[in-house]
């Protein structure tokens, strides 16, 4: 008995090297791109956490204080003017952010700064300024108003000396530091 097996030669070819060139390179191209998408992320926010560890270290070395002898009010302009001078003493430039102020020791009224022009609301290091500031809404009774700046915690409260507060008509709406009312 003779069995003939027919055997079918199969060809098996193989990828080309070309093929599997290309198929490596579009692989390696890919996840590179993932990683560089990954990367950059981890990076942004990792900066975005070192500028404000920085600004924290900034604010730790600032400090201010107010000299009352320049601190006035204009209750005869519309708006209501009040003026006083900020000295920076200590190590960094610091910025106005916003003030509140108290009438009879009832909720405050909050001002936040819109003042695009930074001139306005900095005040460098080792250097005093005036500032003025819309007060509007509010009649010359109020007893206390607080200046804060970009720093968390670093403020100061002007008390309505027992006298009162001392008037100025030559404060002008001209040197005002634009700000908002906010509603409470």
């Amino acid at each position: 008995m003779n069995f003939s097996v027919n055997k079918k030669k199969f060809h098996k070819k193989a990828i080309s090297p070309l093929i599997a060139s290309v198929v490596l390179i579009v692989f390696t191209m890919t996840v590179a791109a993932l990683l560089t998408t990954w990367v950059k992320d981890i990076t942004e926010k990792q900066k975005e956490k070192a500028e404000i560890s920085q600004q924290k270290i900034n604010c730790f070395s600032s400090d201010m204080r107010v000299d009352n002898d320049f601190t006035k009010i204009n209750n005869k302009t519309n708006p209501t003017l009040f003026s006083t001078r900020i000295e920076n003493i200590g190590e960094n430039i610091i910025y106005i952010d916003s003030y509140r102020l108290w009438d009879n020791d009832i909720e405050p009224d909050i001002w936040k700064i819109t003042q695009e022009d930074t001139s306005k609301t900095a005040i460098v290091k080792n250097n005093a300024k005036k500032i003025t500031l819309n007060i509007s809404g509010i009649n010359s009774s109020f007893n206390k108003i607080k200046i804060q700046t970009q720093c968390e915690g670093l403020y100061v409260v002007i008390e309505k000396p027992v006298t009162g507060w001392r008037e100025d008509t030559t404060i002008l709406s001209a040197n005002v530091i634009e700000a908002t009312k906010e509603q409470i």
